[in-house]
């Protein structure tokens, strides 16, 4: 687990870890305070999105649930917020970050 913040000075955060090939993981990215709208991102270790979330149906905390790691090595999770493409004031705030090894 981790505590983070975004802000415009700071949009986003890149966290490595390392996994292994078969690994079941959730990644969760809920907002503590602010008017933050979190977007979690999973990436490979050549930068290649795996899976993305922004709203884990429709709540405003991102969720990428059970994914199983297809090799073993580095990978990536990037902590962002969503951005509307028709513009908007950008969101900012505090979150919690959490990656979780399943074995259920």
């Amino acid at each position: 687990s981790v505590v983070g913040f975004i802000e415009d000075a700071a949009p986003e955060t890149l966290y490595a870890f390392q996994g292994q090939q078969g690994d079941v993981i959730t990644l969760a990215m809920s907002r503590s305070d602010g008017n933050l709208d979190p977007f979690l991102t999973l990436l490979d270790s050549s930068m290649n999105v795996l899976a993305s979330d922004d709203d884990s149906a429709g709540q405003q905390n991102a969720r990428i649930d059970r994914f199983t790691l297809p090799s073993t090595g580095i990978y990536y999770v990037r902590a962002s917020r969503f951005t509307n493409p028709d513009g908007g004031i950008p969101t900012s705030g505090t979150y919690l970050l959490v990656l979780a090894r399943r074995f259920d």
